[in-house]
């Protein structure tokens, strides 16, 4: 139904204006419904599933399993983006120029369902394979939303570094899920998670499979594309970078870490990485200006904490994640779309250029309020529950990594408070009204200036303001929930159970401690108004800039060298590659040698060969057009000699009478050119000329060994006893090469002789030009050639003698060495030798 949507949308929905939006919200609706019913059913033990088949010779299916957790991200996708829907329909109210206006909410609404599908059947897969197929759906058509206002080279470039990092990531998944698969046998997640053995096979496919979890959630050092997609609308912002993109990786990171708890490194690796991405997120969000940019970097930390959770391979952690999760999604989303609020009616982003609002913004500034006390993890908000939950599972992590992990999230927590204060702090007007250009604006810059949101606008962003306050009084079912979610994860289940208040706990400590620390961290750091949003380590930005830089410079050089307008040097590249690489295969593969027939069965053999090896090489020496092609004719003649001694006479009478008419061709196109050939103008250099000997070399090595062990390393039975089996009995011929041309593959040889018959067409039209035929070229009429009656006699004598030899080989039928289609050759040659 996405799928069906998106289509009908972006292909034909411009004329639809708004109801645009409203088209595309009906799969989200039933996906909403869907997920709901399928979360139920899930709780009580009866997951859906499906199974489409996609590939079945490579065991490859599109399976879907609705457990507990696939289901709730569903529900969250779903119920998100139908929220996104409607307030895009407030957010894109007026036709401005500042962003697309009613004839682009086709495309809008057609991407945002065509993403939403993408998601809602990422996070229900149970196979690696479409897993990853979802995957790349998802990048690229979030590059076409954070692009989605493509008239600006800003917007243009931020969605390229966003799908850039993020199809890197994709193509490492790919390779790590293959790698996956083999190692347990199967793809699909739910089985292969309990049958990955150990070894370096699995280590390296999980660890591709945790790169592009990074990339895809944000993690260090792969943070730098989010905020910089935040050139995007913001219910795009909404709906991508708060509530299901950035989690792909997360839940990816949740459905391998059973596995990869197994391995020593996993573990500390994933907690690191998380700890770090969440420290770094909330040291640069607590110093933006930009609303957004607060939101970002601080969605950014939250990605840090979550991806510590789940990759931890604990249970109760595992199930404290989810609660962040939930949380996570109802709190960015309702900020994102206040934050969106005011940039539609206030022009700005920038904290330093918002006024103080009057009394009829307060519904907005309740709702931002009560997102940020959850953002901060502050009572009675279910952001407070799940922080709690998080604070008393970290004693199950062992030893030294729990102190480190423990210390480093209540760090990154302590930020977090920070910026939520800030955040509401400058949103209101309290970060002072200074002169500069203000933020990047998104909406209609010719709006009254100051007006309040309309309740319609603003009811999209207090719905989930208002479920962040109900589920902190529906602790029963969400125990019920996040335990059910934390089972189709582990088997062992896990004992987490939610509380507003669980007394005097080393938890409810670190909330004060967090809190408190917190709203000193804003009063010293936070409340500067400079655009100071750095820290000590080095932006993944310059990273990336650098690598594309060098990857552009490296790109440059390379076309300079390979495309540099010369033929010869395109073939020798093509040849290299084609010829080299397999060359290298085999020689480093075993076993190819074995499998190498003997060079010379006859002894004749070891004279014919060289002669052949000479005539080739002398062939491409020689100055003379004619000793040329005498010296090819000699290769062709030592082919047959060759033909005759590995008893083959068919394949040497055939060989004869091409090589043959082809020596004819030569001698009728020879005669009017010149005798040399012509010498180049200028000499190549050293460089050229030792490039085309290795080209020539490999070349020639390649086919050498190509064709040895084509011959020689034969393992099925070979087609030839087929036909020797049924040419006597179906054909009545005992020569099995001239029932295979006339019988077996008769139209094949009825084509070949066509292709021939038109060939000798051309030739013979070329042939028969005459010097008037030629005056329209402005050159003079070529003389006769000179013959010798010698040479003449010989001619008259052949063509006589080759078309009787050619009749009597046609009728000869089966059972002679010729048979009818040598006889057509035959006489195809007689005809050019009478010409010549």
């Amino acid at each position: 139904m996405f799928l069906t949507t998106a289509v009908v949308l972006l292909t034909g929905g411009r004329r639809l204006g708004h109801w645009a939006l409203a088209v595309a919200s009906l799969p989200f609706v039933a996906g909403t419904v869907v997920s709901a019913l399928a979360v139920r059913s899930s709780i009580l033990g009866n997951p859906w599933q499906a199974n489409l088949r996609w590939i079945p010779q490579l065991g490859v299916s599109m399976r879907l399993r609705a457990d507990t957790l696939g289901a709730t991200m569903g529900l969250i996708i779903c119920g998100i983006g139908l929220l996104v829907i409607a307030y895009s329909s407030g957010y894109f109210s007026r036709r401005t120029t500042a962003v697309p206006g009613e004839g682009d909410l086709h495309r809008l609404g057609g991407l945002l369902a065509l993403f939403g599908g993408a998601m809602f059947g990422l996070v229900l897969s149970d196979d690696l394979i479409g897993l990853f197929v979802f995957w790349e759906v998802t990048s690229i058509s979030s590059y076409l939303l954070i692009g989605f206002r493509d008239h600006d080279a800003a917007t243009r470039g931020a969605a390229l570094q966003a799908l850039l990092t993020t199809g890197v990531g994709g193509l490492a998944l790919l390779a790590g899920s293959i790698l996956l698969s083999n190692a347990a046998g199967t793809s699909q997640i739910s089985e292969l998670v309990g049958r990955l053995p150990g070894g370096a096979l699995t280590s390296v496919g999980l660890a591709l499979a945790l790169v592009g979890a990074m990339t895809k959630s944000a993690q260090v050092p792969f943070s730098f594309w989010l905020p910089g997609a935040m050139v995007a609308p913001t219910p795009i912002s909404a709906y991508l970078h708060s509530a299901t993109m950035v989690k792909a990786g997360v839940i990816l990171v949740a459905r391998l870490a059973p596995a990869g708890i197994a391995t020593s490194w996993w573990q500390p690796t994933v907690c690191t990485v998380g700890a770090l991405t969440m420290l770094v997120g909330g040291a640069r969000a607590i110093r933006q200006v930009d609303l957004k940019l607060i939101l970002a970097h601080s969605t950014v930390s939250q990605l840090g904490l979550m991806m510590v959770l789940f990759g931890a391979g604990v249970a109760d952690l595992a199930a404290a994640g989810l609660a962040v999760l939930i949380a996570h999604a109802l709190y960015k989303s309702a900020l994102f779309m206040s934050v969106g609020i005011i940039d539609h009616q206030r022009h700005t982003r920038d904290l330093r250029k918002l006024p103080r609002p009057d009394v009829r913004w307060r519904p907005l500034l309740i709702i931002m309020v009560v997102s940020a006390a959850s953002m901060a993890g502050a009572p009675p908000t279910f952001g407070f529950i799940a922080k709690e939950s998080m604070l008393g599972s970290l004693p199950d992590l062992a030893g030294g990594l729990r102190i480190a992990i423990t210390l480093a999230l209540v760090a990154g927590s302590i930020l977090g408070v920070g910026a939520a204060i800030r955040l509401v702090w400058g949103a209101f007007g309290f970060g002072g009204h200074t002169s500069g250009e203000p933020a990047r604006v998104d909406a209609d810059p010719s709006a009254h200036d100051g007006e309040p949101p309309s309740g319609w606008f603003v009811a999209p962003a207090a719905i989930p303001t208002v479920a962040t306050l109900a589920l902190a009084f529906a602790l029963p079912t969400m125990t019920r929930l996040i335990t059910s979610a934390a089972g189709s994860m582990y088997r062992e289940g896990t004992q987490l159970s939610l509380h507003l208040y669980d007394g005097l706990s080393q938890a409810f400590g670190l909330s004060i401690v967090i809190l408190g620390g917190g709203a000193v961290t804003f009063l010293v750091v936070g409340r500067a108004t400079a655009n100071t949003g750095r820290t000590l380590l080095p932006s993944g930005a310059h990273l990336f800039t650098g690598v594309v830089r060098r990857l552009n410079m490296v790109a440059a050089r390379t076309t300079g060298i390979l495309q540099n307008g010369s033929l010869p040097t395109y073939i020798g590249v093509i040849l290299m590659f084609v010829c080299g690489l397999p060359l290298i295969v085999g020689v480093v593969g075993s076993g190819a040698s074995d499998s190498l027939p003997s060079f010379a069965d006859h002894p004749l053999e070891l004279v014919i060969i060289p002669v052949i090896i000479s005539a080739a090489i002398s062939a491409g020496i020689v100055r003379r057009r004619f000793a040329a092609a005498i010296c090819l004719g000699a290769v062709g003649y030592g082919m047959i000699a060759a033909f005759l001694l590995v008893g083959a006479p068919d394949l040497a009478l055939t060989q004869a009478v091409v090589e043959t008419l082809t020596t004819v061709i030569f001698v009728l196109v020879l005669r009017a050119l010149p005798d040399d050939f012509e010498r180049p103008t200028t000499r190549p250099g050293r460089g050229t000329q030792a490039f085309r000997v290795v080209v020539s070399a490999v070349v020639t090595v390649f086919v050498f060994v190509a064709v040895l062990v084509s011959v020689g390393d034969r393992t099925g039975t070979p087609i030839s006893r087929g036909y020797l089996e049924r040419s006597l009995g179906e054909a009545g011929g005992r020569n099995v090469v001239n029932v295979i041309l006339v019988d077996f593959r008769g139209f094949d040889t009825l084509g070949e002789i066509t292709v021939l018959a038109i060939a000798a067409l051309g030739a013979v039209s070329l042939a028969r030009f005459t010097g008037s035929d030629l005056r329209h070229l402005r050159r003079p009429p070529l003389a006769p050639p000179h013959r010798s009656l010698l040479l003449d006699t010989v001619l008259r004598v052949a063509f006589p003698s080759l078309l009787v030899l050619s009749i009597y080989f046609l009728f000869a039928g089966h059972n002679q060495p010729g048979g009818g289609f040598v006889g057509g050759l035959v006489a195809g040659t007689a005809f050019g030798v009478r010409y010549a």
